[in-house]
């Protein structure tokens, strides 16, 4: 088996986990930061997120997330953004607010940008890259190809 097609397996396998990732968790999409009290507040939304779909603000106070204290999320810690989460609570004003994260509504924007457009693009570098190796199996440009698709 050649490097080429040993890269496309490998591009396959890569692929198929982040199509699962991406219909397993959607993008909630919130940026957060610590202000100078330890709060962790909402500092950006996602246009496409399931925090804008769901009425969340910036500057929003998240109290816990998945029932513990924010910075115990390991996105939060990691990434200063809140994802794979189940619970978000927040506090806007004096209203104290607990949301589930609902997985089965991603959104249509969310389907298209996240799933349908970047699986589309992969099923026509595969086809490219095939038909490459079918045509030229030796040459080294159509190799160099291949691996940058």
């Amino acid at each position: 088996m050649n490097r080429a097609v040993i890269a496309m397996i490998v591009a396959l396998i890569a692929a198929l986990y982040l199509t699962i990732l991406n219909v397993r968790h959607p993008l909630i999409g919130m940026d957060v930061v610590e202000n100078k009290n330890g709060d962790i507040i909402v500092n950006d939304i996602y246009e496409f997120g399931w925090a804008k779909k769901h009425g969340i603000h910036i500057n929003d106070q998240v109290l816990k997330v998945d029932g513990k204290p924010p910075l115990s999320h390991f996105t939060v810690r990691e990434y200063k953004t809140i994802e794979q989460a189940k619970t978000i609570t927040i506090q806007r004003e004096n209203q104290i607010q607990t949301l589930k994260v609902d997985y089965q509504s991603h959104g249509t924007e969310q389907w298209l940008y996240y799933i349908a457009l970047p699986a589309g693009f992969f099923l026509f570098a595969i086809s490219l890259s095939i038909f490459l190796l079918r045509l030229r199996p030796n040459d080294k440009s159509a190799t160099v190809l291949i691996y940058f698709l």
